[in-house]
């Protein structure tokens, strides 16, 4: 994909949380059947229901920050702390429920294809033991970019820490399915983006619409085996082992695949970028 369509695509995905966001939070509440067999994975790992146990959690694209609710809800005992990024102020609104948050806004999509981009997209923090992004990366065009996006959750995440990432798959639903197709043919007299050319998008790329309107349209990939196969074929060189893989979520549990990785505890590393 060039990057004129990449960055048009991100463009679009930006608008439309920003005017959806509050549509969008409402129908987002309920944890991810996925997330309890994470923790169940990898809460030996983390110590996570020791006594007194400590966990900071890095949590790239946010979104209305469920994630953070539903550990400390699973895990009431723990110190817990957040260090969370996302492009959208409008979903990421930081209240009462979700204490010892640290928002950051920025659009890491943007600062990862900026080729002077500073390590770790420029934002000082903490390497966390537990570093997640659920939701995401069906947001993100092109594999290189994906694969900038992985590299930033393992140099973000401690020697020895679990990343843990969600890759969808809309296609194995019927119902995706026929509103992708719907969105695609409306594109071909509505074009979502001016200079929007239907074969400067890669194998999988999707239009969405939002409910039954296929007029506020958004960017996603379906995630094929092979997708998954080439995402994570160097993991050792970029300092990171897996882990496990599984699939869940959706009413056949078969909506996303979680990857979660380990960094490696002795990695010398630099920082991603698209180039």
């Amino acid at each position: 994909m060039d990057d004129a369509t990449a960055r048009a695509l991100i463009s679009l995905d930006n608008a439309f949380y920003r005017e959806h966001a509050k549509s969008f939070s409402a129908t987002r509440q309920a944890p991810w059947p996925g997330w309890r067999r994470l923790i169940e994975l990898i809460e030996e790992d983390l110590s996570l229901r020791a006594a007194g146990a400590s966990l900071s959690v890095f949590d790239l694209a946010c979104g209305n920050l469920r994630f953070e609710r539903y550990l400390r809800e699973e895990l009431p005992s723990a110190d817990l702390t957040f260090h969370a990024w996302d492009s959208c102020t409008q979903l990421a609104r930081v209240t009462a429920e979700t204490p010892r948050v640290d928002f950051v806004r920025i659009d890491v999509l943007d600062a990862l294809m900026n080729p002077s981009c500073a390590p770790c997209c420029t934002v000082a923090g903490p390497t966390c033991d537990l570093t997640v992004c659920f939701g995401f990366m069906h947001h993100v065009p092109g594999m290189r970019l994906r694969e900038a996006v992985i590299d930033l959750l393992i140099e973000r995440t401690r020697p020895g820490g679990i990343i843990a990432v969600s890759l969808w798959h809309p296609l194995s639903s019927a119902r995706i399915r026929r509103r992708a197709r719907a969105c695609i043919e409306a594109a071909r007299t509505q074009p979502p983006f001016a200079g929007y050319r239907a074969e400067s998008m890669d194998e999988g790329d999707l239009l969405l619409g939002w409910d039954t309107d296929l007029g506020p349209r958004r960017f996603c990939h379906h995630f094929s085996q092979e997708d998954i196969a080439a995402l994570t074929c160097d993991l050792a060189r970029r300092g990171a082992i897996l882990r496990h893989r599984f699939t869940a979520d959706g009413r056949q549990g078969d909506l996303n695949t979680y990857l979660v990785l380990e960094r490696c505890r002795a990695v010398s590393h630099r920082c991603p970028r698209s180039e």
